[in-house]
């Protein structure tokens, strides 16, 4: 397994912070995933941090599909790889937290229905936020359901695997 993971980064927003550059995750996707390569999955879970820009889930979906898109026909076709795209959706964000002056927990609802849609649409494995739970920041998941998610993307690729 290869973490890509850096705090702060966007689908598809730019988010630009001295000394770490531009954290939208879509410019360096590319670079991630050919210097990675051969992989049997890719596993994407990003649009939380793109809330704070006033994204809706549904814009977030929408951009999770030019991802996908590269995978399919610009890694698979040259790289001789087939590598299955896992999509999962982000965690509900806890109440109470504003961004830009807008509570973004209504928006994080969002994030299950248009993430599966969109899974759905382009053959992709799906992994849903319920039962998650977010800790005192409101954002991050709590130790338990990290292990919650973890058993959630097993249960996945066990049963895409059979």
């Amino acid at each position: 397994m290869i973490e890509e993971g850096l705090p702060g980064r966007t689908i598809i927003s730019d988010d630009v912070v001295d000394l770490v550059g531009n954290r939208n995750g879509l410019l360096e996707f590319g670079m991630a995933v050919y210097s990675a390569l051969p992989l049997d999955y890719i596993l994407i879970m990003l649009g939380t941090n793109d809330l704070k820009y006033s994204r809706s889930a549904k814009e977030c979906a929408k951009a999770l599909e030019e991802y996908i898109y590269r995978v399919s026909h610009k890694i698979g076709g040259r790289m001789k790889c087939d590598p299955k795209v896992i999509i999962v959706a982000p965690s509900v964000i806890g109440e109470g937290l504003i961004e830009n002056g807008i509570e973004v927990r209504k928006e994080s609802l969002n994030f299950n229905k248009e993430y599966e849609k969109v899974a759905k649409n382009n053959n992709c494995l799906f992994v849903d936020n319920e039962g998650l739970e977010t800790g005192s920041d409101k954002i991050h998941l709590t130790v338990e359901s990290q292990i919650l998610l973890a058993h959630k993307i097993y249960n996945v690729i066990n049963s895409y695997q059979k």
